[in-house]
């Protein structure tokens, strides 16, 4: 089942970062900074990657950073989806940081490779560079009409992995699409099915969809258990390009709106801050 609560029971960032230090100089009651001398960035109104909460003094000026952002400003920070086991969230760019930390660390096994795009073959930095960019792009793109939402999954504080929900003409197909990817630490062990389950809960129960499409790589054995043990019916086969590889088979899955609702061991799902979401999903 889905329980829903008020999204100010919960705080929209429950992160507290260090700053760091640069060859500066002293500083004066305004901020400035004259003889050099390591002082902290923060002492010189630089904000670190790592903030904390709360709104920054600058030369008299306040001034808000995207993890200390108030929810009314982008209600998608508020967002919870919460299992027994897992926290699925919106990211802040604090939140990108240990994203990047985790496609740094891997997500591939000894199995073939599973992704439909070669993104995770990509040598660093660029591939860090690539991780940012699209993730800022879905902010600058989300629409009522067209959007991608890009939750991380938090187990036990740390980022295992990402959960994608996607839609295209959204008000008047009711369709969504899913991809997903965990950390190599995180794989075996039953986290790709419950992200995937807090998903379909939230886009059918929240959101309002009646249809979930899903596809994996022939190959792509885990990923297909589970599609196939949470009701996903086989919709089709095509031939896809993957990464560097030559062509390859695509299983397609799709599940009913009304097929998922029947299903008596969904895992009890716990949705914050839909309510102040929700006018962002509305056609203007």
């Amino acid at each position: 089942g889905v329980k829903t609560r008020d999204p100010d029971e919960r705080g929209v960032g429950d992160h507290m970062g260090a700053s760091g230090v640069i060859g500066s100089g002293d500083v004066d009651a305004h901020g400035h900074c004259s003889k050099p001398r390591p002082v902290p960035l923060r002492a010189c109104g630089i904000r670190t990657l790592s903030t904390g909460l709360g709104n920054h003094q600058r030369r008299g000026r306040v001034f808000r950073t995207v993890e200390s952002m108030d929810p009314a400003d982008w209600p998608l920070f508020a967002l919870r989806l919460r299992t027994p086991r897992i926290e699925m969230r919106i990211p802040t760019d604090e939140d990108l940081s240990e994203v990047v930390e985790l496609v740094r660390g891997g997500m591939l096994t000894d199995e073939p490779y599973p992704f439909v795009t070669d993104w995770a073959l990509v040598d660093e930095p660029r591939r860090t560079w690539e991780t940012l960019k699209f993730n800022w792009r879905l902010r600058a793109d989300f629409s009522p009409e067209r959007f991608h939402l890009s939750f991380i999954t938090v187990v036990d504080g740390a980022v295992a992995g990402v959960q994608g929900l996607s839609a295209a003409d959204f008000p008047r197909l009711r369709q969504v699409s899913s991809g997903s990817f965990l950390g190599s630490a995180w794989q075996g062990k039953g986290y790709g099915r419950e992200m995937r389950a807090a998903m379909l809960t939230f886009a059918f129960e929240a959101l309002g969809a009646e249809v979930a499409l899903s596809a994996a790589r022939i190959s792509n054995q885990r990923s297909i258990a589970v599609s196939r043990g949470l009701g996903y019916r086989d919709n089709g086969i095509e031939r896809h390009p993957f990464g560097a590889d030559e062509g390859d088979e695509e299983i397609r899955f799709r599940i009913d709106r009304d097929e998922w609702l029947a299903r008596e061991d969904r895992p009890d799902v716990t949705i914050d801050g839909w309510d102040v979401c929700a006018p962002m999903f509305e056609p203007g």
